[in-house]
């Protein structure tokens, strides 16, 4: 039978080795150990089964412990057996698992119940310290405020521009008069406005690219104004159109720049709905700028109404310069920056899905009052105040596009154009009967402009580290979309098919938008 581990051959004395490597020291050879008072002696094993041996982990199984010298013998007979000894452990195991006061049926320990640590004495539960993050302080008033009145700034001065682009439709006949120029002749006025919002929104952009945005929109806010004030003083016909210009020039930049300025205000999740308010004064202007001139126009003079948008510009410039805080630019904005956005395809997309989208809206705004008139059979006295109810569906469409945008953009731009390009199907058949008409005018503009602020914050992802040109490019493809419809549905009227042909027009446009939309959708984000 081999021998146990930790004993030696024939009773002789083992040998124990030090922990350090060193010498071999010759132990004496171990007693019969004796319980020392107040101790219990360990079980003994069972009969028949072999005695365990700890093993030491500085080499082979150790045999007897030494007896403890007189004085920690005395020790523990005063203070009782050890926390955690065998003994105790022992005691344990004798214990039903339901008399431990400490435990449960389930072996886990109570709640309450000090934690028990092998090798020392209970230790009490520790009352965990809360620490939860303060939530991040609402700004204050007094923050929101400010931030109300630079989008208020900036909103009043889309109200002044697109006062200047419309107001010129009701004034057409006292200018003609006075600058003895043809009906047709002033009209272009209105033509040579919207080409030169189109040309000059990319051109003013790039040449203020490294300026501050707040410093651009003071810049171009002074350049509308002293082109109102040309218009204004206009003796000739020439005079009058190089004012209208150099307003236009302005234009595009201006409403390119201030929904970027509008987004930076307010936290990202609401910079669609601040892109919606500050265009709700392009919609405003849209709905009183035509009765506003025609009203001035027949009581104090076409310049009347020049003046006006001069007051009006010079109010918008001093709040942006009180109110719209200064920020630098985005560490990649710049010229470079700005035209190194266009090798994004994505882009491109947004853009072309801008120009048929809009586009798509305006063919049946462009000839929405021949429709009213000889389709639908209302009196030319009725038109002002249906073009009110579409000014009324332009501003609540706006605020709803804002609040689906800031949702979720690709969604609402499905949605919005979806929209838009099934109320043209229903209009092209309500369009010969009054009420289904009137309703219909007033869901085309919800519709319609509803796309406006999702377009515009479209562009802002796509063009993201340098948006200010692709804005103000944005800007351009509204008008070009505008141009095309409105060629495109001239020239289905000269066709001779109908006066409800531009509808159709305007559904093949959206339908177009939405396939591009659908191709921009499935194309992976470009950075």
């Amino acid at each position: 039978m081999a021998p146990q581990r930790g004993a030696t051959k024939a009773g002789a004395p083992l040998r124990r080795r030090s922990q350090s490597g060193g010498s071999r020291t010759e132990p004496h050879r171990a007693e019969p150990r004796q319980a020392a008072p107040g101790r219990t002696e360990p079980r003994q094993a069972a009969p028949g089964l072999p005695r365990l041996a700890l093993a030491s982990p500085a080499g082979p199984a150790l045999g007897p412990r030494p007896r403890p010298g007189p004085r920690v013998a005395a020790a523990r007979s005063r203070s009782g057996p050890r926390p955690g000894s065998a003994s105790q452990f022992l005691k344990r195991l004798d214990k039903p698992l339901d008399e431990s006061p400490a435990r449960g049926n389930t072996g886990r320990r109570a709640p309450g119940a000090p934690r028990l640590v092998p090798g020392g004495p209970p230790r009490a539960e520790r009352t965990p310290v809360p620490t939860t993050t303060a939530p991040r302080p609402a700004p204050d008033a007094a923050t929101r405020s400010r931030r109300a009145l630079a989008i208020g700034a900036l909103a009043l001065g889309a109200f002044g521009i697109g006062l200047t682009e419309f107001v010129v439709v009701g004034l057409l006949g006292p200018l003609g008069e006075d600058l003895k120029v043809s009906l047709p002749t002033a009209g272009l006025l209105v033509t040579g406005y919207a080409a030169s919002v189109a040309v000059g929104a990319p051109i003013m952009t790039a040449l203020g690219a490294n300026l501050p945005r707040k410093t651009m929109l003071a810049v171009l806010m002074a350049l509308f104004i002293a082109g109102n004030v040309i218009a204004a003083v206009a003796t000739t016909y020439g005079l009058l159109m190089a004012g209208r210009i150099v307003s236009a020039l302005c234009h595009g930049a201006y409403m390119g720049i201030g929904p970027i300025m509008a987004a930076s205000l307010v936290a990202p999740e609401k910079r669609s709905r601040a892109i919606a308010l500050m265009m709700t004064g392009l919609t405003l202007a849209n709905v009183i700028g035509v009765p506003f001139g025609t009203a001035l126009g027949q009581r104090l003079g076409w310049r009347a109404a020049f003046w006006a948008i001069v007051v009006i510009g010079a109010l918008a410039l001093a709040a942006i310069l009180l109110f719209v805080p200064a920020r630098p630019n985005d560490a990649g904005e710049g010229l470079r920056g700005e035209l190194a956005v266009f090798r994004r395809p994505q882009v491109w997309l947004v853009l072309t899905v801008t120009m048929l989208g809009w586009g798509a809206a305006y063919a049946a705004i462009t000839f929405l009052e021949p429709i009213l008139t000889e389709v639908a059979g209302f009196e030319t006295s009725t038109v002002p105040w249906l073009m009110l109810l579409f000014g009324v569906g332009l501003t609540a469409g706006n605020l709803l596009g804002g609040r689906l945008a800031d949702r979720a953009v690709m969604p609402a731009l499905f949605g919005t154009i979806s929209a838009a390009t099934a109320a043209l199907v229903v209009f092209a058949f309500a369009a010969h009967s009054p009420v289904p008409a009137a309703i219909m005018v007033f869901v085309i503009g919800a519709a319609g402009f509803a796309m406006v602020p999702v377009l515009q914050t479209r562009v802002l992802d796509a063009a993201a580290g340098a948006p200010s040109l692709a804005s103000s490019v944005n800007a351009s493809a509204f008008n070009v979309g505008i141009a095309l419809s409105a060629w495109f549905g001239g020239l289905a009227i000269d066709a001779h098919w109908g006066l409800t042909a531009p509808i159709w027009i305007g559904v093949a446009m959206g339908l177009a938008a939405l396939a591009v939309a659908a191709a921009a959708s499935r194309r992976p984000a470009d950075r």
